[in-house]
């Protein structure tokens, strides 16, 4: 619920500088994506947070993400380019939808939001 509340508060209008919202991107970061500790609904969340900071923080995210979650995809048989749900946290209430849906959301992250924070 961390990364939730953390993107509430960038919505909010928290500064990039501010602290607590500091506070929270590190303890993000020290939760990087693990597929061993599959949980998209925190992954989802924290890549946003994590995008709209940008710099740094975005890129040991990104740098993750963007190997882990495609490497995750299913290869092969009817299911194949899906993410399977098994393992997720959560994946057992939302299905093969759920964990394809969000996966692919997190690798849409570029398109889908503008970064909040201007970096000069």
């Amino acid at each position: 619920m961390t990364a939730e509340a953390l993107l509430c508060r960038q919505y909010l209008g928290w500064k990039h500088t501010d602290p607590r919202l500091r506070t929270g991107v590190d303890q993000l970061l020290q939760n990087l994506i693990d597929y061993d500790e599959q949980d998209l609904y925190y992954w989802y969340y924290a890549t946003q947070v994590l995008h709209h900071m940008g710099g740094r923080d975005w890129d040991a995210w990104n740098k993750v993400m963007r190997q882990a979650v495609p490497a995750n995809q299913v290869k092969d048989g009817k299911e194949r380019g899906s993410w399977d749900p098994g393992s997720d946290r959560w994946g057992h209430h939302g299905g093969r939808l759920y964990t394809t849906c969000l996966s692919c959301y997190l690798l849409e992250v570029y398109y889908r939001h503008l970064p909040i924070y201007k970096h000069f």
